[in-house]
């Protein structure tokens, strides 16, 4: 017992740090962050794209991964060990661009983008 009253201090604690933080950095920019270069910078790019597609959507975090919120979820993005995902809350939206994703792996909902040197974010 005590020791679940123990981590809940800390687990308070580590909110309260983290409510402080986003007073200053969005939480998208604090999950960036914490990635290494490549998959910063390739993540920071399709944010902005994001951004400039969908300029009133709201930035936050859905399934701990950055998303875009506009009337609904719009899409979320991450990164993976060899990959970053991007996602749409949709899956029938992907189905549509069949041909212009045909380079990349691609789920139901969901298409990765592998970081290997010489593949770049379009």
């Amino acid at each position: 017992m005590t020791k679940a009253v123990g981590t809940r201090k800390v687990a308070n604690a580590k909110t309260a740090d983290c409510a402080r933080a986003s007073r200053t950095t969005t939480v998208i920019d604090q999950y960036l962050s914490q990635l290494p270069e490549p998959t910063r910078a390739a993540l920071q790019k399709l944010r902005e794209a994001i951004r400039v597609a969908a300029p009133t959507a709201t930035e936050t975090i859905s399934y701990q991964l950055p998303a875009f919120r506009h009337e609904g979820m719009l899409v979320a993005f991450g990164a993976a060990a060899n990959h970053c995902g991007f996602y749409v809350m949709s899956g029938t939206v992907l189905q549509g661009f069949r041909d212009e994703l045909a380079e990349y792996k691609t789920s139901k909902g969901r298409v990765s983008v592998n970081l290997c040197v010489g593949h770049n974010l379009r």
